[in-house]
């Protein structure tokens, strides 16, 4: 089994590696962040489980890949993957929607908050050795439209009640 990821989801789940080879499976964890291309092409080659990241697993991986038999993506978006031409060569292709919604709506506020109180920008001109005085938007009282209500919207929702 390999498993490429940012090694902060890695570190975040310190028992995965355990209950993998637990079943019997060999275990690799490469770190997206790290990762060539290249690497990722040799360490494939003898694959029968892909758990995906970020990384593209299109045709040339898929065919750098003779054994692979299962890809799974974590998170829930298999934009990544190239799941017709894998149909074609018997892979199984799923996802895992909601793993990160957690992850994502903490970004999703983070991003929310940024942008009504205008940090980017109050950052970089601090760093730039200016002192601006930048009153942006208070989010109290204002109404928040959520446009897509997946897993990660509905965490988003259950942690912000008073805006939502």
């Amino acid at each position: 089994m390999l498993l490429t990821l940012n090694g902060l989801f890695y570190r975040a789940a310190p028992r995965l590696r355990e209950r993998v080879e637990r079943l019997g499976a060999k275990f690799t964890f490469m770190d997206s962040n790290r990762l060539t291309r290249q690497d990722l092409l040799i360490h494939i080659k003898d694959v029968h489980i892909y758990i995906a990241g970020v990384e593209k697993a299109d045709r040339e991986l898929i065919d750098a890949a003779p054994e692979l038999r299962y890809i799974m993506k974590f998170g829930a978006g298999i934009d990544n993957i190239d799941v017709e031409y894998a149909n074609e060569k018997g892979i199984l292709v799923t996802n895992a929607p909601g793993q990160n919604a957690s992850a994502v709506a903490d970004l999703a506020f983070g991003l929310l908050l940024s942008g009504a109180r205008s940090i980017p920008q109050s950052n970089a001109g601090v760093k730039a050795g200016l002192w601006q005085s930048a009153m942006g938007y208070e989010l109290d009282g204002k109404t928040l439209g959520l446009s897509v209500l997946g897993k990660s919207a509905k965490r988003l929702q259950d942690g912000l009640p008073g805006l939502i």
